[in-house]
């Protein structure tokens, strides 16, 4: 039964991979496609624009299919980060993690702070299975937690890298996390399984939750 189980998880392991590749190419499609495609568009309204800026109607009904283009350049942007940010490719993970608290905090109203080490080296395997940890924790808080300020770090320490995330919501018992669609946390177990990491989750009633992930950099 173990090698069975053994497999099914090397399996998940290899489909995260895989997906996490198909996000990127998909998202660099988006960009130097759809984005180029969109930009060339506005150029040429633009230039339509000012060729008949005498003719009111045309100005104005230009003038709206700018905006219109715009908020298409917008959403082109914001699908693109959501399947893989570029600061997290060309910054690094210290980055990503600050500019995904900053996102959060907007779409929720909760402050997220947080707090890192500077100059942390670490694979791209293992930036990205940090920071869609992250990005799960937040998502869990946001559903579930009822909480009115996150706080986050990201040190080094032993050969280990340590990613921690505290809300001040109302916690989450023993029995929850236990529970078998507790999907989420199941997913961060995972995803740090295979450098041997860690998930380790305490709460208290009405007193918060603290997850804390490790994982070795050897």
């Amino acid at each position: 039964m173990k090698p069975y189980r053994e497999q099914l998880r090397n399996l998940c392991i290899r489909q995260q991979h895989l997906r996490e590749e198909e996000r990127a190419s998909i998202a660099r499609e988006i960009h130097d496609e759809l984005g180029q495609n969109i930009a060339a568009v506005r150029m040429h309204v633009t230039l339509i624009q000012m060729e008949c800026s005498d003719r009111k109607g045309i100005v104005e009904k230009s003038s709206e299919i700018l905006e219109l283009i715009d908020g298409t350049i917008k959403s082109i942007r914001r699908i693109c980060t959501e399947l893989r940010p570029d600061v997290l490719d060309h910054l690094g993970l210290g980055a990503a993690i600050e500019w995904e608290a900053e996102e959060f905090a907007k779409r929720s109203g909760i402050p997220c702070k947080v707090s890192m080490e500077e100059d942390l080296q670490m694979d791209s395997d293992r930036s990205i299975a940090l920071f869609r940890i992250f990005q799960e924790a937040l998502t869990n808080i946001l559903l579930h937690a009822n909480s009115t300020k996150v706080t986050a770090s990201l040190k080094s320490e032993n050969d280990k890298i340590i990613l921690e995330i505290s809300d001040n919501g109302k916690g989450i018992t023993e029995k929850e996390i236990a529970k078998p669609d507790s999907f989420g946390l199941f997913c961060m177990r995972e995803r740090v399984y295979p450098w041997k990491g860690g998930v380790n989750i305490s709460s208290s009633p009405n007193k918060g939750t603290r997850i804390e992930v490790i994982l070795p950099l050897e």
